[in-house]
């Protein structure tokens, strides 16, 4: 399978055309001195931005959660009797595991420079003011990544070029954070509604839902200040209480979050929006299925990452056998068998071949030898006969939209959950918050009382454990999902129980086990 390219566009849907965000450095070529100027620099933004969603990204994240395994097909040793894995599906380096660094620091470098050449205009001027807000969403957001990644990191807050500036303490980089919060949201729009782009730019709701996630780890590994348990409880229920007002809500099906068809929801808080062409991607028809033929109404075309057809055993083993297992794996196959045909010798022209017959097939368990994909990472399509015959995919979808999502309404529920249970406030509020996820992984009303729900008598370590494990099956194989789980409740060395030996070997670089945190390039 050729490989897919970087993310080219990140939220594509602005005011400004695609072709204006692909301009090479816009930012430090242009002056601001009207809305137009700043709406054109803030596309430039957005660029740099997506360098930061590339295949290295992902890898860093990603690397020794055990939603993954970083392997490719499983092979049948006979000699032993059982099955292991080949290899690496993607064999990572230090440049590929450390090559988040720069882009991140020059996509703050980018929003130091909209600020400094904004600082002439009217800052009174609404329109002003909610770009101003979308700058420091994300440069906040750029710094949340930096310390969860790499730790201790300078913080650059100016134009100014300075190398010998200090690493800044833990607990200064995450107050830089709320401080860029909370400017984003004295600054951004209300609402949805009121945003510059319905669900793709960021509103107020949006950065406080952020800030109730900063909140959350800003409690654990390694500043553990237990009191920002109450200040993520608040500041996810403020959300919470008024998320009709800013536009948030669970979507009521699991599967309309990854069917193609609804893009643009309300569940998403911040997400990466990248609209392609067919020949940019190298998307080709590789469906990850295996038999005589396959359904070809059921076709499934990968337009992420290549790693991202390898699941963790242990964790898929344990992944709750509901509605949700089905959207999140391709656990269901269907395999199309051709009987033999019935020759008559006498007189061929009378010779009877049976319709081929479908065999659907569901994995309620997985070992070394079964090959397992994120159905989150494939798009499906219905493909007619004579356009699989054809192969003529570029009628189908040569302009499609892909949805990444970063954080979800369905985040903010799960951290008021858990946050409430760690500051010692578990409430019905708390179990209600988190039984609504867990009802629509079982498809059914969210709003009503079901026997899936998490039943009163939980201590509040017990409720925290069952959010962790909600969140680590809601949020797999996304960006925002389990990786940064681990290392705030300083899980990663237990990762050694969580994984299966045939998952792969750990990583040429690992991060630092005593700390977590990846080091900083050798380059920088």
């Amino acid at each position: 399978m050729r490989q897919p390219l970087l993310i080219f566009l990140i939220l594509s849907f602005f005011a400004t055309s695609c072709d204006d965000m692909m301009k090479e450095d816009p930012v430090s070529k242009l002056s601001i001195s009207t809305p137009d100027d700043f709406e054109f620099a803030l596309a430039g933004l957005y660029h740099q931005f997506a360098e930061l969603n590339n295949r290295d990204l992902c890898m860093t994240l990603l690397v020794n959660r055990d939603d993954f395994a970083f392997t490719n097909s499983g092979s049948f040793d006979a000699a032993h009797g059982n099955c292991t894995k080949s290899g690496y599906a993607q064999t990572p380096d230090e440049t590929m595991l450390l090559s988040a660094y720069g882009p991140l620091y020059k996509c703050i470098a980018c929003t130091n420079d909209i600020f400094e050449k904004s600082k002439d205009l009217n800052h009174q001027d609404p329109r002003i003011r909610h770009l101003l807000g979308e700058v420091y969403f994300v440069r906040a957001y750029c710094y949340f990544w930096l310390v969860r990644l790499y730790g201790q990191v300078p913080i650059i807050d100016n134009v100014d070029v300075d190398y010998s500036i200090p690493k800044a303490s833990f607990t200064e980089i995450y107050i830089f954070i709320e401080s860029d919060l909370q400017r984003a949201i004295s600054l951004l729009p209300n609402s949805n509604d009121e945003a510059r782009k319905k669900y793709v730019t960021p509103h107020r709701g949006s950065a406080k839902a952020l800030l109730a996630e900063v909140y959350l780890n800003w409690a654990g590994y390694p500043i553990k200040n237990p009191s920002m348990y109450a200040q993520s409880a608040s500041m996810a229920k403020e959300v919470i209480d008024s998320a009709a007002y800013f536009g948030f809500g669970l979507m009521p099906d699991l599967a309309d979050l990854w069917n193609g068809k609804h893009e643009l929801n309300q569940e998403s808080v911040f997400s990466i929006y990248a609209s392609f062409a067919l020949d940019f991607w190298g998307i080709n028809g590789d469906e990850p299925f295996v038999g005589n033929d396959v359904d070809p109404t059921d076709i499934f075309f990968m337009i992420s990452y290549n790693f991202c057809k390898s699941v963790g055993i242990k964790f898929y083993n344990a992944f709750p056998n509901n509605y949700r297992k089905d959207i999140t794996f391709m656990r269901r196959r269907v395999f199309i068998s051709k009987p033999p045909c019935v020759v008559d010798s006498i007189n061929p022209a009378n010779t009877y071949c049976p319709p081929k017959e479908p065999i659907e097939y569901r994995y309620n368990t997985i070992s070394a030898c079964t090959d397992m994909y994120f159905r989150k990472c494939y798009e499906q399509f219905n493909v007619s006969d004579s356009v699989l015959a054809k192969g003529n995919f570029h009628d189908m979808i040569n302009e499609h939209l892909k949805v990444i999502y970063l954080f979800r309404y369905s985040h903010t529920l799960l951290t008021y959950a858990e946050a409430k249970a760690r500051s010692g406030q578990l409430d019905g509020s708390a179990f209600e918050a988190v039984n609504q996820i867990r009802r629509r992984a079982n498809r059914v009303d969210q709003q009503s009382p079901s026997k899936f729900d998490l039943q009163a008598g939980l201590t509040p370590q017990q409720f925290a454990d069952s959010v962790v494990w909600e969140r680590a099956w809601e949020f797999c194989a996304e960006p925002e999902g389990r990786w940064f789980d681990l290392v705030r409740l300083e899980m990663v060395a237990n990762l050694k129980n969580l994984k299966d030996k045939n998952d792969g070997p750990a990583f040429p670089l690992t991060p630092n086990m005593e700390t977590y945190f990846f080091p900083i390039p050798k380059t920088d």
